[in-house]
């Protein structure tokens, strides 16, 4: 079971076919999902609402954070303490999609400096923080 973790604002603006697309092939290797989200930039709550079933146990083997930000806060602000705590607590690989937002697919592939440097902090270095493991393109 995979736990993924979804921006809201991509699924109000109808923006999600990221999401869809991911969910879909998932399933069709025979995966379960639980995609959450949150009214805000803290997930902790659907992480510990979703995540876990009655009896404490946690339910997804790994989790996927699809957004773009740390699993608490934005880019502004974070708490890396309390986000390294859920995680330590739910004990499963956790691993953030890093979306390209100021090149294509291809354009990353073939450039020599690879992700934008604003990427790298907000995307790979905040989140890594929280305990992410092994950042992922996703395009």
């Amino acid at each position: 079971t995979v736990g993924i973790l979804l921006q809201k604002s991509h699924i109000n603006t109808k923006d999600d076919t990221h999401y869809v697309s991911l969910i879909a092939e998932l399933e069709s290797r025979g995966a379960k999902v639980v995609a959450v989200y949150s009214g805000g930039l803290d997930y902790s709550g659907p992480v510990k609402d979703y995540f876990y079933d009655s009896t404490g146990k946690p339910i997804v083997d790994t989790v996927v954070n699809l957004t773009g930000f740390a699993l608490i806060g934005g880019p502004a602000s974070q708490d890396h303490k309390k986000a390294a705590k859920i995680l330590k607590e739910l004990n499963v690989p956790y691993m953030c999609a890093v979306p390209l937002v100021f090149q294509s697919f291809e354009e990353w592939q073939s450039s020599e400096l690879g992700l934008h440097p604003i990427q790298v902090a907000l995307q790979v270095s905040l989140p890594e923080i929280d305990g992410a493991i092994e950042p992922i393109i996703y395009a």
